[in-house]
């Protein structure tokens, strides 16, 4: 629930109030418990690298690469490399593929018995080494050929029951026939409704 309610929310600022986070952590993340256990949700924090969005163009100063390295978009980290210290721009597109990661990061590192997971090592190849090592390493884990196969015996048991979301966000974000897709459409909406009715199937569960 506190992912589905940050992506609402997310979705809220850039549709409604133009503004574009540019750097979704699990840090940036809060979960909520109100009246029990079961009455929680999430709210976003620290927008220390937001931009305002006017008429599709960021106003303000851009970044060369802004974002928590482990959970930086694929096209971001790309182009970063292309020309070394260029601007790039960032869509809300990028911090959907961010949430994806973040779903993923959780999945992965925590739920493990004594919250030991065996996939540090994995998990560390997303912010250790150089933006290069780092693209590489995330573009080969999102390949059709190999993330069906390997990402279930990654996610902690704990987190079973959410390996069709995961499987759903990545082909909402990635799919393209045989390759994957990592440009921004141009209606926010053909990726935040699917994205959001697939948390809302996984909670109904």
């Amino acid at each position: 629930m506190g992912l589905r309610d940050a992506i609402k929310a997310h979705r809220s600022l850039f549709i409604d109030a133009k503004i574009l986070l540019r750097d979704i952590s699990v840090n940036n993340i809060l979960l909520k418990i109100c009246d029990g256990p079961k009455d929680y949700g999430g709210i976003l924090i620290d927008l220390d690298l937001a931009t305002l969005f006017k008429d599709g163009e960021a106003q303000g100063k851009l970044e060369a690469m802004t974002g928590t390295m482990q959970f930086m978009p694929l096209e971001i980290l790309k182009n970063s490399l292309a020309v070394p210290g260029a601007v790039v721009s960032n869509s809300y597109r990028h911090d959907l593929e961010s949430f994806f990661y973040v779903l993923l990061w959780i999945s992965i590192r925590y739920g493990w018995p004594d919250n030991k997971s065996p996939y540090l090592d994995f998990l560390r190849k997303w912010y250790s080494g150089t933006a290069e090592e780092i693209h590489t390493n995330k573009k080969m884990l999102m390949k059709l050929e190999t993330f069906g196969e390997e990402i279930y015996e990654f996610i902690s048991p704990i987190f079973n029951n959410v390996r069709t979301l995961v499987w759903t966000f990545w082909k909402i974000i990635f799919r393209k026939g045989e390759d994957i897709a990592t440009g921004t459409t141009h209606d926010p909406d053909t990726l935040y409704n699917p994205i959001i009715m697939a948390f809302e199937k996984t909670i109904l569960k």
